[in-house]
C-alpha cells in the first residue's frame, strides 16, 4: 500500500507540475503576443486554464510527498522519489535544449538565406516564444535541483539514488548523440559535395546540421565527461547499466560504420567495373557516393573510437594476470559481450550480402529483367561490398573470442560455456534454420507450381534463387552447429578431468532407514551426473575412514550421523578439510523445519548436482 501511495503522489505531482509549467509559459507568451490580439487571447485562456487546474493538484501532492520524505528516511531515499526528480529534470531541461536548437536553427537558416519552413524545429515560433520556454523551464529545473541536492547532502541509503542518477546521465548522453551524429553527418555531407556541379547541395541541410551540432556536441562532451568521472567508483565498475549502454552505443556506431564501408566499397567496385567494361565513368557521381560514405563514417567512426577507448579499462589486461585481477570475471564477460555483439553484426552483414550477391548473379545469368547492365552491375557491386565490409568486423572480433575457447583450461572452459557465446551460436543457428526453411519452402513451392501446370515465366530463376538461399543459410547453420558441438566436446573433456580429481566419499549407515538403499541411490545419482567422478562408500558403524578415504574432496553423510556421532567419526569430520554434504533424514529429537522430506531418490539427485558443481568449481 505504501508503494502504491508513493507512486500515486509522485505521478500526480509530475503531471500537474508539467501542466502548471506549460500554463505559465502560455500565459507569458500571451502577454508578449498582446492580450487583445486573437492569438494572445487564446494563449491567455489556455494558460490560465492549465494553471488553475494544475496548481492545486501540484501543491497538494507535492506537499504530501515532501512531508512524508522529511518524516521518514525510507520515503526520502525511495526509488520512486529519485525517479520523480530525475524524470522532472529531464522534462524541464530537454525543452530548454530544444528551444535553444529552434533559435539556432532559424538563425543559421537566415545566414544561408533559406526559408524558415525548411527548419527542423521551431519554424512557427518566435525568439520570444523560445526564450520564455527556456527561462521558465530553467527556473523549474533550478527548484528541482535544489530539492534533489538536499536529498544527496543527507547521504541517501542504498542504490536507488545512484542508480537513477546513472540512468539519468546515460539518457543525456544518448539524447546528445541523437542530436550530434545527424548534425555532423549533414555538415560533412554538405562540405564534401558543395563543389560538385550536379550534386545540388541543399544549404538548408547545412543550416540544420550546424544547429544540431551546436547543441548536440557540447552537450555530449559535457555529459560524457560527467559520466566518465564516476566510472572509477566501485559501483560504476560493476554497473550492468553502464556496460550495456557502452555496448549499445558501440553497436549502433558499428552499424553506421558498416553502412559507410558498404557504400564506399560499392562505389569503388562499381568504378572498377566501369573501367573493366569500358563504360563512361561518372566522376561526379563517384565522388558524391564516396562523400556520402565519408559523411557517415567520420561522425560514427569518431564516436565508436571514443567509446572503444572508454570501454578499454574494463576489459582484461595482459599486464594483470587473471589470478590477481579481482574483477577478472566481470572484465572477461564484458569482453565477450563486446566481441560477440560485433561479430554477430559482421556475420549478418556478410550473410545477407552474400545472398544478395548470389541472387544478383543469378539475375544476370538467367533472369529476365528490364534492368540495364549498369544497374545490374550496381546491384552486384553493392552486394559484394556488403559481404566485404562485414568480413573485417567479424574477423577482428570473432577470432579473438574463438582463441579464448581454444584454451584447454578452466578459463577456456568458462569462455566456451558462457551465456554470451552460446547465445551467439544458438542465435545464428536459429537464423540459419529459418533461412533454410524459407529456401526449402520456396523451392518446393516453385516445383509444385511446375508440376501443377502453373509455372511462372522464368521458373529457373526462382529455383536457383531458392537454392542459393538454402546454400547460404545451410552454411551458416552447419558451421555454427559444428562450433557448438566442438565446444560441448571440449567442455566435456575438461570436466571429466576435473571430475577424476575430485574423489567423493559416502558415509552410509548399515541399516536402511530411508526405505531405499542410501549408498546405492547416491552412487547411481553421482554416476548419472558425473560418470568420471571417483566414488567410495564407507559404513560408518565400522569406525572412522582410513587414510586412503580421507583424501576425498567431499563427503556425503546422512543427518543422523551429525545427530548422534561416535567420537571417532566426530573427530574425523572435524579434521576433514573438504566439503560436507548432508542428506536430511529421520533422527531422534531432530525436526526438519520444511516439513515432509522428499524421498531418498530426489535428495540423492540434488546432492549429486551439488557435488558436481563443487567438482567444477562453481
Amino acid at each position: 500500500m505504501q508503494t502504491l501511495r508513493r507512486w500515486y503522489l509522485y505521478a500526480a505531482a509530475f503531471v500537474s507540475l508539467e501542466t502548471v509549467l506549460w500554463g505559465v509559459i502560455g500565459l507569458a507568451r500571451a502577454f508578449i503576443a498582446g492580450v487583445q490580439a486573437q492569438e494572445g487571447s487564446e494563449l491567455l485562456a489556455g494558460g490560465l486554464a492549465l494553471i488553475l487546474v494544475g496548481a492545486p493538484v501540484f501543491f497538494l501532492h507535492g506537499w504530501l510527498a515532501q512531508r512524508s520524505a522529511m518524516q521518514d528516511s525510507d520515503e526520502r531515499f525511495a526509488r520512486t522519489r529519485a525517479f520523480f526528480f530525475y524524470s522532472a529534470l529531464l522534462a524541464t531541461l530537454i525543452p530548454v535544449s530544444q528551444n535553444i536548437l529552434a533559435i539556432l536553427n532559424r538563425l543559421f537558416l537566415g545566414l544561408f538565406n533559406q526559408p524558415i519552413r525548411e527548419g527542423l524545429l521551431g519554424s512557427e515560433q518566435t525568439a520570444s516564444d523560445n526564450v520564455i520556454a527556456i527561462a521558465i523551464n530553467l527556473a523549474a529545473a533550478a527548484g528541482l535541483y535544489y530539492l534533489l541536492r538536499g536529498d544527496w547532502q543527507a547521504r541517501p541509503k542504498g542504490q536507488p539514488f545512484p542508480e537513477t542518477r546513472r540512468l539519468y546521465r546515460l539518457l543525456w548522453v544518448a539524447y546528445a548523440l541523437i542530436l550530434a551524429l545527424p548534425g555532423m553527418l549533414m555538415i560533412f555531407n554538405y562540405l564534401l559535395t558543395v563543389g560538385l556541379p550536379r550534386a545540388n547541395p541543399d544549404a538548408s541541410q547545412m543550416a540544420n546540421g550546424l544547429a544540431l551540432a551546436m547543441v548536440g556536441i557540447p552537450l555530449w562532451v559535457f555529459t560524457h565527461r560527467l559520466s566518465k568521472r564516476s566510472w572509477s567508483e566501485a559501483a560504476e565498475n560493476l554497473s550492468h547499466l553502464r556496460r550495456s549502454a557502452l555496448l549499445q552505443i558501440i553497436f549502433i556506431c558499428a552499424i553506421g560504420a558498416l553502412v559507410a564501408a558498404m557504400n564506399f566499397s560499392s562505389a569503388l567496385l562499381y568504378l572498377a567495373t566501369q573501367i573493366i567494361a569500358r563504360w563512361p565513368v561518372g566522376w561526379d557521381d563517384l565522388w558524391r557516393r564516396l562523400a556520402e560514405a565519408l559523411a557517415i563514417a567520420i561522425p560514427f567512426g569518431l564516436v565508436w573510437w571514443v567509446y572503444e577507448r572508454a570501454l578499454r579499462p574494463d576489459l582484461p589486461s595482459r599486464a594483470i594476470p587473471p589470478q590477481e585481477d579481482t574483477l577478472f570475471q566481470y572484465r572477461a564477460g564484458l569482453q565477450r559481450a563486446h566481441h560477440y555483439g560485433l561479430a554477430f553484426l559482421g556475420m549478418l552483414w556478410m550473410i545477407f550480402g552474400l545472398y544478395n550477391l548470389i541472387s544478383s548473379i543469378i539475375t544476370l545469368t538467367v533472369g529476365q529483367t528490364a534492368l540495364t547492365p549498369q544497374n545490374i552491375a550496381r546491384d552486384i557491386t553493392a552486394a559484394a561490398a556488403a559481404a566485404l565490409s562485414g568480413f573485417p568486423l567479424w574477423f577482428n572480433t570473432f577470432l579473438p573470442a574463438q582463441r579464448q575457447t581454444a584454451k584447454d583450461n578452466p578459463e577456456g572452459n568458462q569462455a566456451r560455456r558462457s551465456v554470451v557465446r552460446r547465445g551467439y551460436l544458438f542465435l545464428l543457428i536459429f537464423i540459419g534454420l529459418i533461412g533454410v526453411m524459407a529456401g526449402t519452402g520456396a523451392l518446393i513451392y516453385e516445383l509444385l507450381r511446375i508440376v501443377l501446370g502453373n509455372a511462372p515465366l522464368n521458373p529457373l530463376f526462382n529455383i536457383l534463387d531458392a537454392i542459393g538461399l538454402m546454400g547460404v543459410f545451410s552454411a551458416l547453420l552447419i558451421t555454427h552447429g559444428l562450433l557448438l558441438r566442438q565446444d560441448n566436446r571440449s567442455a566435456q573433456r575438461l570436466l571429466s578431468r576435473q571430475h577424476t580429481h575430485f574423489p567423493v566419499l559416502i558415509l552410509a549407515p548399515d541399516d536402511d532407514s530411508f526405505g531405499d538403499s542410501f549408498a546405492d541411490s547416491l552412487v547411481n545419482a553421482l554416476k548419472q551426473q558425473a560418470p568420471a567422478l571417483p566414488v567410495a562408500v564407507h559404513r560408518y558403524r565400522q569406525g572412522a575412514p582410513d587414510e586412503t578415504l580421507s583424501a576425498a574432496r567431499a563427503v556425503i553423510a546422512p543427518a543422523e550421523l551429525l545427530a548422534q556421532p561416535e567420537e571417532a567419526l566426530r573427530l574425523w569430520l572435524q579434521a576433514f578439510d573438504g566439503q560436507r554434504v548432508i542428506i536430511p533424514g529421520d533422527a531422534t529429537g531432530w525436526v526438519w523445519a520444511w516439513g515432509k522430506l522428499p524421498g531418498i531418490q530426489v535428495m540423492a539427485r540434488q546432492a549429486a548436482q551439488i557435488v558436481r558443481r563443487m567438482a567444477e568449481e562453481e
